[in-house]
């Protein structure tokens, strides 16, 4: 008498080597990025929706910041994991000529997928300079969200000089197409009005980074006085260095309509429209959501990841 074998058959992986593919699809996952794993385990459809969640993820990045950027990489993590311990396709697992096809095919759909969530929904810069502190301190890297497409008064926007051979530049407006503006001092006056500033107690600092230099004369402490400006309902700190500031005082001139006013926050050490006039509307990338990580003198800066700029 013979018996039949109850042991279940398990899927071979038919053209490669043998096993299921665990510590490859995990790999995989975590290099490659989300969905790729799963194309190795046969599971290119379940790969897509953990690939979708990630890309969703991604697109809060304007709104949410640092608690977006936590929540892809969570989801990074759990793809990985169910790359490795999902059951391969009942049907056995690809060959390694179509699984190489299935990779490639995925590669270029990631990459375009990331391209344009670059070129159109979010992007990430660094802070080089003092221009923009206390606000945005030297070492901050934020996250700009592009597609928001009004901008006002008081939002902080990343821009391209024309007249600095397009270099990327970041300071707040303070005036639209329309506006008059006029700066006496270290008063701003926008149509014959002045924003309301008054100053702050207690001491005021902020920090200069002579990235060339080594150890300590890499960072360079500088003293000021701290004030709060208000500019279309939205008030933020902004400082003024003990010596006076480097640009003059700018007369009365009309912002064009499809133009924008912007200044630093350290209006002292600041290159910005009093130098070059407004920002054409065309030069704007984006505005400035909130910092994702920021490393200073002292290392991480924990207390200002995930802040909403002011």
């Amino acid at each position: 008498m013979s018996f039949a074998s109850t042991e279940e058959r398990i899927p071979t992986d038919r053209g490669g080597p043998p096993g299921d593919r665990r510590a490859l699809a995990l790999g995989a996952s975590l290099l490659l990025g989300p969905g790729a794993g799963h194309l190795l385990r046969g599971r290119p459809r379940r790969g897509a929706g953990w690939l979708a969640l990630v890309l969703l993820s991604l697109l809060l990045l304007p709104a949410l910041g640092l608690r977006a950027l936590l929540l892809t990489l969570a989801l990074q993590l759990a793809t990985a994991v169910d790359a490795a311990v999902v059951a391969p396709a009942p049907r056995g697992l690809p060959g390694w000529g179509r699984t190489l096809r299935f990779l490639a095919g995925f590669a270029a759909v990631a990459a375009l997928a990331l391209v344009g969530l670059k070129a159109f929904v979010v992007d990430a810069f660094r802070v080089p300079g003092p221009s923009m502190a206390p606000a945005l301190a030297v070492g901050d890297v934020f996250i700009v969200n592009k597609l928001t497409p009004a901008r006002q008064p008081g939002d902080v926007i990343v821009y391209r000089s024309p007249s600095q051979g397009g270099r990327l530049f970041v300071h707040r407006i303070v005036a639209v197409g329309g506006d008059t503006v006029q700066v006496d001092g270290n008063v701003v006056y926008v149509n014959k009005v002045a924003l309301p500033k008054r100053s702050l107690p207690g001491p005021c600092h902020y920090l200069e980074d002579h990235g060339e230099a080594k150890g300590a004369a890499r960072w360079q402490e500088l003293p000021c006085q701290t004030y709060e400006e208000t500019a279309g309902g939205r008030t933020y700190p902004v400082i003024h260095g003990q010596a006076p500031g480097q640009l003059a005082d700018v007369a009365p001139s009309k912002v064009p309509a499809d133009g924008y006013y912007v200044l630093g926050d350290n209006r002292d050490l600041s290159n910005d429209s009093r130098a070059w006039g407004p920002v054409p509307a065309g030069d704007v990338i984006g505005r400035v959501a909130s910092i994702a990580w920021s490393r200073g003198r002292d290392g991480v800066r924990w207390e200002r990841l995930g802040r909403p700029l002011q």
